[in-house]
């Protein structure tokens, strides 16, 4: 997920011998994946909300190549994108949260509690959405779709945020 590879090039790449009729139908199942992909309706209502208020939006994301064209045209109003085939490094890396900053011209956090800019992410990863963005002083929060967790929707988040920033 850190180099830009169509499947055929990934299955060189990782010395996986396919027949001709066998790429052909891992692409047919490939293509039918991106197809079918489709955004959370609380994520267009968040992004929306924070638009609203003037907050600026990206995606930092550990994501195969041939996902990132459908990422983008799903997401198309988002302000920048941090995508790890682009960016060479995966979260938890430090350099992939500095690339999204970098992109959306702000700096993490000096501060959290002083600060009147903050910089927030959210993901499904404990690891790469709360714990990692930590070691460069971005505030993280986990999501838990299940219910498990204090944040369970983006709309919550993007609630959060606005109130904070208030």
């Amino acid at each position: 997920m850190t180099s830009n590879f169509a499947l055929e090039d990934a299955a060189e790449r990782f010395g996986i011998t396919l027949s001709l009729r066998q790429l052909t139908s891992r692409q047919h199942d490939l293509d039918d994946e991106l197809e079918s992909i489709s955004v959370y309706p609380d994520a267009v209502d968040a992004l929306l909300m924070l638009k609203a208020q003037g907050i600026v939006a990206g995606i930092c994301s550990n994501l195969a190549a041939p996902y990132g064209p459908v990422l983008r045209k799903l997401l198309c109003d988002v302000e920048a994108f941090a995508l790890s085939y682009e960016v060479g490094m995966m979260k938890p890396q430090e350099g992939i949260y500095r690339n999204i900053c970098d992109q959306l011209k702000v700096r993490p956090n000096r501060d959290v509690a002083h600060s009147d800019e903050r910089v927030v992410m959210i993901g499904d990863s404990l690891q790469c959405d709360q714990i990692g963005p930590a070691a460069v002083r971005i505030s993280g929060y986990y999501l838990d779709r299940k219910g498990a967790g204090g944040l369970t929707n983006l709309v919550q988040f993007a609630q959060l945020v606005i109130e904070d920033k208030r």
